[in-house]
């Protein structure tokens, strides 16, 4: 039980690492606004985003989900804990564009992306699913 509940948490942690490390590499094209806590300046910097700015970001959704899933199964040795994490980071990405306004093809494919990649990813990682 705690082995799961460890790889799950590690799964997400890594998923939200190299969701970071991604975003940060599109940053260098596309920095930030200087006050990204204002939801309104954010709005506006997301509504002028070009189309590079969106795949780098579904690109570390991708990333980030599957190092979550492969996190998760290496650690779990099951699916379940990759599962959670791919499920976590979804949530965080229904917040994310709930909040704030992005391209309806963005919200469908980022949405469709985390738990398919976190599953590849535990699958890579040689994890299996539970008899029973």
């Amino acid at each position: 039980m705690l082995r799961k509940i460890a790889a799950t948490l590690l799964g997400v942690l890594a998923g939200i690492l190299a969701i970071s490390l991604v975003q940060a590499l599109g940053h260098r094209f596309d920095p930030p606004p200087e006050n990204p806590e204002d939801l309104e300046v954010m709005r506006a910097f997301i509504a002028g985003l070009p189309l590079r700015a969106f795949l780098f970001v579904l690109a570390s959704y991708v990333i980030g989900s599957f190092f979550a899933g492969w996190t998760a199964g290496k650690v779990g040795k099951t699916m379940r804990p990759a599962w959670i994490a791919g499920g976590v980071l979804m949530l965080a990405g229904i917040l994310n564009v709930v909040i704030l306004p992005h391209p309806t093809w963005f919200m469908v494919a980022s949405l469709s992306c985390y738990l398919p990649c976190a599953w590849f990813g535990a699958r890579q990682a040689g994890a299996h699913r539970p008899a029973g």
